[in-house]
């Protein structure tokens, strides 16, 4: 949608100024009356910088659900607003403006005092106006000691940058353990909260399911999702022997979405929250656990790009045996994606275990010994693409 497909106030009208007041001041004072307007009807936002300050978030999402507008938690193609807090980060201030002028929709980029104005107004406010912008940082000067070379610096008046990533925010998880057998991998709990903690999401708690209950009340646009992170062997009924789990689902509170952590770390190398489609055999909780290779295997890959190629370093490693991003003749073994290439001819060439992606999905699954465990040495004949090898299956 662009903003010719709605109506807004013409060049002529009155325009407002950002209120002198906190932001959180201006959103109360309007949100105490109880009357609801079709103002905001025909747009889809999306918040930005609004992480830290869920005051003002909350708030200013209400009130445009009261003007019968969407939001969304994430970019996508039909958004037509975005509403960037006054005086945030200004590399995420300059990304929204990018994002604007690049987007099918080209959606202006505004200050909140926007949303508030044209709810007041009961209806759209030009958005062409420099009035609803929003604010740059204030940047002062401040006066070091004059010491040898010490010079005055600038410094930005806004919070430092908190180095949490805002990948998974707005996302709710819950961890299921089941104990591995011998011989499968394993993954650290601490270690996979802090993970989903340092990108913004949250652990599923009573607190959290709570909120949810309140956010099912007086919101019906977003619906949040909670990734069950499941290791060690999993089915459905997991879902239902776990208290919170049990109660999410009761009250069908947010749509549960199981998952690897495989997945979890993939989309964090990746920066973005992968579909579980993509790669269904890692990203899919199993019902068998995965099993371990050995310590002294050196695996290289290639043929292999993007997430699918990240999701492989991921679990080589997590599997126990050494990733190494160049082949080198140490290399024990070389996973390709098909038979061919400059990397796949010096793999035949040093003698290595040159094999398809199933020789690791099958180990996965059944170990290295395989699935009648007496293969001590493996199954590389069974999945080798070397030329006699691929003859033989071709």
């Amino acid at each position: 949608m662009t903003e010719a497909d709605y109506p807004v106030a013409s060049d002529g009208e009155t325009t407002f100024s950002h209120s002198d007041q906190p932001l959180e001041y201006d959103l109360d004072k309007i949100l105490e009356r109880p009357e609801r307007k079709v103002v905001f009807s025909p747009c889809r936002f999306l918040l930005i910088g609004f992480e830290g300050r869920s005051g003002e978030g909350r708030k200013l999402e209400k009130l445009i659900q009261r003007g019968r507008g969407i939001l969304y938690r994430e970019m996508n193609e039909i958004i037509s607003h975005l509403i960037v807090r006054d005086e945030c980060d200004k590399v995420l201030l300059d990304a929204s403006k990018t994002v604007s002028v690049h987007h099918p929709c080209q959606p202006p980029v505004l200050s909140p005092q926007w949303v508030l104005k044209s709810f007041e107004a009961e209806k759209l406010l030009t958005t062409a106006s420099s009035e609803y912008r929003p604010r740059d940082p204030v940047v002062v000067q401040s006066c070091l000691p004059k010491s040898g070379a010490a010079e005055t610096e600038n410094r930005t008046l806004t919070k430092v940058k908190d180095k949490t990533s805002r990948l998974l925010r707005s996302s709710i998880f819950y961890l299921v353990r089941l104990s591995p057998p011998s011989g499968a991998v394993d993954f650290s709990t601490s270690q996979l909260k802090d993970e989903i903690v340092n990108n913004g999401g949250r652990i599923l708690s009573s607190k959290v399911l709570e909120a949810l209950r309140v956010d099912q009340q007086t919101s019906s646009n977003s619906r949040r999702i909670c990734y069950v992170v499941c290791w060690g062997g999993f089915t459905s009924t997991h879902l239902s022997i776990h208290n919170l789990l049990s109660q999410l689902q009761k009250e069908d509170l947010s749509q549960i979405v199981p998952v690897t952590p495989i997945w979890l770390k993939t989309s964090i190398k990746e920066g973005k929250l992968l579909g579980i489609s993509r790669n269904p055999v890692l990203f899919q909780p199993q019902s068998w656990p995965f099993m371990k290779l050995p310590k002294k295997l050196k695996i290289a890959v290639t043929g292999f790009v993007g997430s699918e190629r990240m999701a492989l370093i991921q679990i080589i490693r997590a599997m126990g045996a050494d990733y190494t991003e160049s082949m080198k003749p140490n290399n024990t073994h070389l996973i390709c994606r098909e038979g061919k290439g400059e990397k796949y001819e010096k793999g035949l060439e040093w003698g290595l275990g040159v094999v398809s992606i199933d020789w690791l999905y099958h180990i996965l699954q059944h170990g290295y010994g395989g699935l009648n465990k007496a293969d001590e040495e493996g199954c590389e004949d069974r999945f080798s693409l070397s030329k006699e090898g691929c003859e033989d299956r071709f």
